[in-house]
């Protein structure tokens, strides 16, 4: 991902918000983020499945942002997927993964790690993003809508024992 190591800043109507690719110094944090999201829809949070997931994609080299609050703490995280795919001819960027800390909601951080993913996916010449919400997370849908993503299939999923 061609993300400068100092990050970059994105600025938009709201505030400026740095973006850098997450290191280990963040995993805390981010497990933290995520497991509060795991609860919030129902799941069983296990901190050691997230960190050990964290681990393997930060070591596959899976593009997981994390944009920084004033104190430097992780306002939010965002895991970006890359892969070929029959159907683009090409790459094609999936987000799987977007949590804003419930401090930094509404002040413009999931629209910055947004576009911090759009750039990333377009310097690594991808053909589209895609991004995957539960169908009745209506907040979801709307904030996506508005980040100019349409609808425009069903992602479906069957958990695997």
């Amino acid at each position: 991902m061609t993300l400068p190591r100092q990050g970059i800043t994105i600025k938009n109507e709201v505030n400026s918000v740095k973006i850098i690719l997450a290191d280990q110094s963040h995993k805390e944090q981010i497990t933290i983020l995520i497991t509060q999201l795991q609860e919030q829809v129902g799941l069983s949070p296990s901190s050691e499945a997230v960190q050990e997931s964290l681990e393997r994609l930060m070591a596959q080299g899976t593009p997981i942002l994390v944009a920084l609050g004033e104190k430097g703490d992780v306002a939010g995280v965002l895991s970006l997927q890359l892969r070929y795919t029959l159907f683009h001819s090409g790459i094609s960027a999936l987000i799987v993964d977007l949590v804003v800390a419930p401090s930094y909601q509404g002040v413009g951080v999931g629209k910055s790690l947004i576009e911090a993913a759009v750039q990333a996916a377009q310097a690594r010449k991808c053909a589209v993003i895609e991004v995957c919400t539960a169908a009745e997370n209506r907040k979801a849908l709307a904030f996506y809508s508005r980040q100019g993503f349409n609808q425009c299939g069903l992602f479906l999923e069957k958990q695997l024992d």
